[in-house]
């Protein structure tokens, strides 16, 4: 990625949620309605430079909460849940292999 690439926005969601949830009951997935304990609110963004795209989780203080790259390889940035199609698990990892989920109204 060259330094002097413009970084395009390609989404920007205001008012998103991250909820600590527990984990999939099911082989269909998790499920969204048994969500309950919410840790995080704050904007969500889609940004890419060059052939590079990120999701970025932004709190209200501007302060970067947490971030996902977008890869080709390996298991998907977000997967939906089972019981709707307006919210989504976001896998985000800490480096040390935990992962945080993300919901999104």
């Amino acid at each position: 990625m060259a330094a002097d690439e413009d970084v395009f926005t390609l989404l920007e969601v205001n008012d998103v949620f991250v909820f600590k949830i527990p984990a999939a009951s099911t082989a269909s997935g998790h499920r969204a309605k048994d969500w309950t304990n919410q840790v995080w609110d704050g904007t969500l963004k889609v940004l890419q430079k060059g052939d590079k795209a990120v999701i970025q989780l932004v709190g209200r203080d501007g302060k970067l909460f947490a971030m996902a790259p977008v890869t080709v390889e390996g298991p998907p940035a977000y997967e939906p849940v089972a019981d709707s199609s307006r919210y989504f698990v976001l896998r985000i990892s800490d480096g040390k292999g935990v992962f945080l989920k993300l919901l999104q109204p």
